[in-house]
């Protein structure tokens, strides 16, 4: 079993209305992200605050989720195919789900590799 996880929240630059997670949501964010892990869930799949137009979770973020969870990371929300090659490449990530993309576009690993 995994699990998604995504945090729209003031440590990532996103707020969306009336969301207050209190002062430490980082810390209870990772925790959580650590305490799933010693539980032995399968993955960790991360939502993007940016597919809803917020700022993405920052490296430093990632690094420190990374530090915690050391099993599989998926990356989702708004990803290109830059951005999972980049993320991938600094290993902050493992794979990437390209779910809305995916579903407007069944020949969307097509097109991906067309633009190499």
């Amino acid at each position: 079993m995994g699990c998604r996880t995504h945090w729209h929240s003031h440590f990532t630059n996103r707020t969306f209305q009336n969301t207050d997670n209190g002062p430490n949501e980082e810390a209870d964010a990772l925790y959580l992200i650590e305490q799933l892990g010693k539980r032995g869930i399968a993955y960790l799949h991360m939502s993007e605050p940016d597919w809803a137009g917020g700022e993405p979770y920052t490296d430093a973020f990632r690094e420190k989720v990374r530090a915690r969870f050391h099993g599989p990371i998926i990356g989702a929300g708004a990803y290109t195919v830059e951005k999972a090659e980049t993320l991938i490449g600094k290993g902050l990530i493992d794979a990437v789900a390209f779910g809305r993309d995916w579903i407007a576009n069944p020949d969307l690993v097509a097109r991906f590799a067309a633009q190499s």
